[in-house]
């Protein structure tokens, strides 16, 4: 009888064991922090400027103003002014004759490892203050992370592409499942200065017999200007138990039940 019991229990215990294996071994194969292109965005060009706040009529830019050549460094970019996709790769251009091919593309991270995030902006504004943010959100609860765990790439001219970078202790009490990630760029205009977003649908420009001259049409949004980026897949992995680490102890079980095997034979 305690023959019996005791290959029983070595076989539970290698049970277990391989239970542990094959989860560690789908943990492994889970960590890929990207893998094809993601949700659609449908971009239209934006010029957004910054300009003194004395260039504005009734709320419209001079075309003096602008044709005197705004600075470039005080121009927004054309495209997507800032993104937090994974890599290069998840990322495509479309015409209207190329189907869209959605496949996942998102982050992903073992509870408790380091964050290591990076995205992309092509907002520059030489003489603004521009602070970064990204947040981890599952719609209840929310991680916001900035100041010391973040940075932006310096840039030379609305031209260059800055890199976006956060470095941070995952939090102790983000537990593993489901989340959305989101870069932020709140860009604060100086003193009298304000972001005034131009109609590029309007090639040139509009004279207004009223208002006594020629304008750039668009509309100005204050001094304050927050660029957000898509909402992108967010994935916390449960801890896996190491594998080296699971076949030593397989192993040394497998050698423990043919001991007492040969105990009690």
């Amino acid at each position: 009888m305690k023959k019996y019991i005791a290959v029983l229990f070595g076989f539970s215990l290698i049970c277990s064991q391989l239970f542990l294996l094959v989860y560690s071994t789908i943990a492994e194969a889970g960590l890929v922090r990207n893998a094809g292109k993601g949700s659609i965005s449908i971009s239209f060009p934006t010029w957004v400027t910054m300009v003194p706040e004395t260039e504005l009529v009734s709320g419209l830019l001079r075309e003096e103003y602008f044709a005197a050549g705004v600075p470039i460094a005080a121009r927004g970019p054309g495209e997507y002014a800032i993104s937090a996709v994974p890599e290069e790769d998840c990322i495509v251009y479309l015409d209207g004759n190329t189907p869209f091919e959605d496949a996942p593309c998102y982050w992903q991270f073992y509870q408790g490892e380091p964050l290591d995030l990076f995205g992309y902006t092509q907002s520059f504004f030489a003489e603004a203050q521009s602070l970064l943010s990204w947040t981890i959100s599952n719609g209840i609860n929310s991680w916001v992370f900035s100041g010391v765990d973040v940075a932006v790439e310096e840039g030379l001219s609305q031209q260059t592409r800055r890199e976006m970078y956060m470095n941070a202790a995952m939090p102790a009490d983000l537990q593993p499942g489901e989340y959305t990630l989101r870069a932020s760029l709140n860009i604060t205009a100086p003193e009298s200065f304000v972001f005034y977003n131009i109609d590029t649908f309007i090639s040139g420009p509009a004279c207004i017999p009223e208002l006594g001259g020629c304008f750039r049409l668009g509309n100005s949004f204050g001094n304050s200007w927050v660029v957000t980026s898509d909402l992108e897949r967010f994935v916390v992995l449960p801890l896996a138990v190491p594998e080296p680490a699971s076949l030593s102890l397989f192993a040394m079980l497998l050698l423990l039940l043919f001991r007492r095997t040969g105990r009690f034979s």
